[in-house]
């Protein structure tokens, strides 16, 4: 077995192998484009398996091996060289690490490698069969709208005011969101808002469309005003981002942290179904260790 940086290319086609063997998209939480470096390892010249990292300020590693090429010892490898590298560069700092559909069978080899990666997240995928939903039905005083250019500034302050909580979703700036919405996938289209009496945004549902021979649409981010909780709004939200999407797809997705028990109601009332669950493994050396063992 031997070992190298592989190419993009490499890196694409063995996540592509993953996928047509039916397991999750190993890169799903990571944009292997934006890697600063990758670790390969390799069977015959293949690539068996391959670590990937992204940092500054928050550091990412990504873990896959090839489902044909399950090389023993391979995976370590790779992730302990990707570890040394980001611990070479900016000394021990935090790395995430994401195991799409990991969180419901046994710990990935993050856990068994002896890196200090521990279980820190598990964010749950759950489907729905778009026929099968009806339309929304808007509480009283709310209405259905798209984003205009003049609500940025409303969206960021529902969105930071309604994920306060969440370690990622709660610090959108104006800048950035106006930034996001010249992306190439965004359809204005589907940026859906609920506007309370006098046009206040209470909320909105920004829906995406990932295309292929059968596309599915997503719920990408969706929330309400904690001031507008109480009367249905999240619901009915829901419910117009699905009907825009059941235009493009026949099924659509979303993710939702497994704690955030509100959510998860609202969507099983709906009819979405638990499709996968992805975890999150995080070596953090500021965290002090379990135990009385030293």
């Amino acid at each position: 077995m031997s070992e190298d940086a592989p190419s993009l290319a490499e890196v694409t086609a063995l996540a592509q192998a993953c996928i047509e063997a039916g397991e999750a998209d190993p890169f799903e939480h990571f944009p292997v484009g934006d890697a600063s470096a990758t670790f390969g390892a390799r069977v015959d010249g293949r690539l068996a398996a391959v670590a990937a990292v992204a940092g500054g300020p928050a550091w990412k590693l990504a873990v896959a091996t090839h489902p044909n090429l399950r090389a023993r010892g391979a995976a370590r490898r790779v992730a302990a060289a990707a570890v040394a590298h980001v611990d070479g560069s900016v000394g021990p700092v935090r790395i995430d690490a994401w195991a799409p559909g990991a969180g419901l069978g046994p710990a990935p080899d993050l856990l068994a490698f002896g890196l200090d990666f521990a279980l820190t997240r598990r964010l749950l995928r759950l489907e729905v069969d778009l026929a099968a939903v009806g339309g929304p039905q808007w509480p009283p005083g709310y209405a259905q709208d798209q984003l205009a250019d003049a609500d940025v500034d409303a969206v960021v302050g529902v969105n930071n005011r309604a994920f306060a909580w969440h370690e990622d979703q709660g610090s959108w700036t104006a800048a950035g969101l106006r930034a996001r919405l010249e992306e190439t996938w965004v359809d204005r289209a589907g940026f859906l808002v609920a506007r309370a009496r006098g046009g206040r945004v209470a909320g909105f549902c920004w829906t995406k469309l990932h295309p292929g021979t059968a596309p599915i649409g997503e719920i990408f981010v969706i929330c309400t005003d904690p001031g507008d909780a109480g009367y249905g709004l999240g619901r009915a939200l829901t419910l117009a981002g699905l009907a825009h999407l059941a235009r493009s797809s026949g099924t659509a997705m979303l993710y939702v942290d497994d704690g955030n028990l509100t959510a998860r109601r609202t969507y099983r009332r709906i009819g979405f179904h638990l499709a996968r669950v992805d975890a999150r493994y995080t070596r953090d050396p500021s965290r002090p260790p379990f135990g009385g063992l030293r």
